[in-house]
């Protein structure tokens, strides 16, 4: 094989791409120390083969699934039963979570309420003459912005009359 080649085959190694027989090329090529492999993939493959790792033969996928379909469903089932128990407990500590939040929420509700309806109403005035002076002020005020609202109501009425008068139908109080 030559050193484009390769070098290619290294590329597809990387990529995981390889097949079987390709892969087996560049481990004859790496122990015949063939110049053109990158020093990664030199490091890779021997370390692989000190491990002892085994070899995949083609019948490993086959194998692999004869042994995982005639397991015994009773022997190793505990991560659905998990899964479901994890399931319930995450449900359990939301609902105690909630229960408790709302618990103390109506808990301070309940006081707020309790501490209001026993509170006693208190003066903000000692002196009455005073009170009554600040309650005319009060009034006074709120009449002045009443009273200043009648101008701009008595143009509309009047904007009213005008455009009843130009229509032909006269306000009732214009009829004599």
């Amino acid at each position: 094989m030559m050193k484009a080649e390769l070098h290619k085959l290294e590329e597809k190694y990387w990529q995981g791409k390889t097949t079987l027989e390709e892969e087996a090329a560049l481990k004859r090529a790496v122990a015949e120390g063939r110049e053109g492999l990158s020093d990664a993939l030199l490091a890779v493959m021997n370390d692989a083969t000190a491990a002892g790792l085994p070899e995949l033969g083609d019948d490993f996928d086959d194998a692999f699934w004869q042994k995982a379909e005639s397991r015994d469903a009773s022997s190793g089932g505990t991560l659905l039963p998990l899964a479901l128990w994890m399931r319930f407990a995450a449900a359990a500590v939301l609902l105690i979570a909630v229960t408790t939040g709302a618990f103390y929420f109506f808990q301070n509700e309940k006081q707020n309420i309790e501490t209001l309806a026993s509170a006693e109403p208190e003066d903000s005035f000692e002196d009455p003459e005073e009170a009554l002076k600040e309650a005319m002020e009060a009034l006074n005020f709120a009449s002045e912005k009443l009273n200043s609202a009648k101008k701009p109501a008595g143009e509309i009425k009047r904007f009213h009359q005008s455009k009843m008068t130009i229509t032909g139908n006269p306000m009732p109080s214009d009829k004599k």
